[in-house]
């Protein structure tokens, strides 16, 4: 309620049409085994001097971007902790994030890392927004694509899951929208 409250508030002062946000994932350190949902995470960063996997607490963060005199400024918003108990992940924590505060902004620009840019998070996003959500992501180079599947008719069996695979030939033949 107070994040809803907030982003309400951040609309009406400074005029938002048009919102800006991102979702990201983090890892916060942490020392004690018994911080709630601890366990070994992969170090991204790559530095020399911090070990590959670090003990700690894994976050998802959802952040309204503003743009002022050229100077951006992130206002966080939400934050959840991933609970490792379930099926709960990061995508389905990012889905319940963008939950929380749909239909307080009238148009959003969602910014995502290639983690989040699955089938399962741009078709929920899609559905939920009803046209007023554009996602900007970049898909991992190992991700295989596929269309749309058709189910024959009168064919007995569960549905397919997949359509045709999209290769280089198929996707160079797709249209191409561009957005000014």
């Amino acid at each position: 309620a107070l994040a809803r409250q907030m982003a309400r508030l951040t609309v009406k002062c400074l005029n938002i049409e048009h919102a800006y946000l991102a979702i990201d994932d983090f890892v916060v350190p942490r020392t004690s085994k018994n911080a709630p949902d601890t366990r070994y995470y992969h170090q991204h960063s790559k530095k020399s001097n911090r070990p590959r996997y670090i003990w700690g607490q894994c976050w998802v963060g959802l952040s309204l971007i503003i743009e002022n005199n050229w100077l951006n400024y992130a206002i966080p918003l939400l934050f959840r902790m991933v609970r490792k108990a379930g099926n709960t992940t990061k995508l389905t924590t990012a889905l319940v994030l963008m939950r929380a505060i749909q239909g307080i902004f009238p148009q959003v620009t969602l910014l995502v890392d290639s983690w989040y840019m699955r089938a399962s998070v741009i078709l929920t996003l899609l559905e939920q927004g009803g046209g007023n959500i554009h996602l900007i992501g970049q898909v991992r180079r190992d991700t295989a694509l596929y269309g749309i599947p058709v189910n024959p008719p009168g064919k007995r069996g569960a549905k397919r899951k997949y359509g045709e695979k999209y290769t280089i030939e198929v996707v160079t033949k797709l249209r191409r929208h561009k957005v000014l």
